[in-house]
């Protein structure tokens, strides 16, 4: 769970990426050097680029629930807010009290998420007020990317959500301020034996989730953003920031539209799936195996897909599909039209193969 130095590699895309939060933020390039927006662009680009080779930076955890709790409200607790309906509000205004709505504040100009927004709509945080002034709809989850004019309102840190362990504990921020306290029960990656490999499965869930809010923010104990409460009809769980991560550095960019990349493949999750039949496996416990005829290229693909059915990815970039990550895990990174090196098992016999990523089609 601590902070991680990057290669030379990470670091070039780290510099790219604190321009594109400059522009995106308004802050001119020379803002580099300022403690702040550097601390803010390497989250952001630890998490667009999670899962390349990096070192260890150790961090104390908190010693007590004080401790941590102070870390909680100096970090985190400016930086969620309430958003309230511009329907809802009359000329004598509408109390704090009855906001159901958390946005939480991704860069100092008012770009932030929340599970709905309108334009027209008010935002709070603490001392501010702003008004939605633009929206772009986040499609695989439902989520909103807002802005609002405004400037200074506190940010998050950037955690990780797919470090995030089962027993750990988490804080849960929702509107006014209302902080719950609560441990990770379990983590799921679907719930069939035959996923795709495009679509984000990981989730987090949490003790007593169905008492929490939809949209409010989850953080760990050193204060850092690790995921997102999502709540449907069936059930409430979170949603690792770093499903959110590459849609936001599409906004920053900017871009009006999210696009996702897509292999266009379905298979098994060998880590996450039991009693499959070793003629498919060939006696390997990690890795995806390519099954079924959608298996096959599709429209989205950019490439004729020099992969067929029965074959197992064991990694991505040299990182490895296994307990750690997903395929899908590991596509979050990436964009359509990257080229990416993929380590197969074909019958038995390991080979290397490069594919161009197309886009999703939701």
């Amino acid at each position: 769970m601590g902070m991680n130095i990057g290669s030379w590699p990470h670091f070039f895309s780290f510099i790219l990426l604190s321009l594109a939060v400059g522009l995106g933020a308004g802050i001119i390039g020379t803002a580099l050097t300022t403690d702040y927006l550097s601390e803010y662009a390497f989250g952001l680009s630890r998490l667009t680029e999670p899962l390349r080779m990096t070192q260890e930076l150790p961090r104390a955890i908190p010693k007590n629930y004080e401790d941590a709790l102070s870390l909680l409200r100096e970090r985190a607790l400016p930086a969620v807010g309430s958003l309230f309906e511009n329907s809802q509000v009359i000329e004598t205004g509408i109390p704090f009290s009855l906001s159901h709505i958390p946005v939480i504040a991704l860069t100092s100009d008012g770009w932030v998420l929340t599970p709905q927004a309108a334009l027209g709509d008010r935002v709070q945080w603490q001392a501010q007020q702003c008004e939605i002034d633009k929206r772009i709809d986040e499609p695989l989850t439902g989520f909103v990317f807002a802005h609002c004019q405004t400037i200074n309102v506190p940010v998050v840190n950037f955690g990780s959500g797919y470090d995030v362990a089962v027993g750990d504990q988490v804080f849960v921020v929702s509107t006014m301020g209302k902080v719950n306290m609560t441990s990770v029960s379990s983590l799921t990656w679907g719930t069939r034996s035959v996923e795709s490999s495009d679509i984000p499965l990981r989730r987090i869930h949490l003790v007593n989730a169905s008492e929490l809010e939809h949209g409010s923010a989850v953080f760990n104990l050193f204060g850092d953003l690790v995921g997102i409460i999502s709540q449907t009809e069936t059930s409430t769980d979170v949603i690792p920031f770093e499903q959110f991560s590459g849609a936001f550095r599409q906004v920053l960019l900017p871009s009006e539209v999210i696009v996702y990349p897509a292999l266009g493949l379905q298979g098994i999750d060998l880590a996450r799936t039991v009693g499959v039949s070793p003629a498919f496996s060939r006696g390997l416990r990690h890795g995806f195996l390519l099954y079924g005829t959608q298996t096959l290229p599709s429209g989205n693909i950019l490439n004729p897909l020099p992969l067929v059915e029965g074959d197992i990815i064991l990694s991505v970039e040299g990182v490895a599909i296994g307990p750690a990550f997903s395929l899908d895990d590991l596509l979050v990174s990436y964009a359509p039209g990257d080229h990416i090196r993929l380590t197969i098992d074909r019958e038995g016999v390991q080979q290397e193969v490069t594919l161009t990523l197309g886009e999703l089609k939701l």
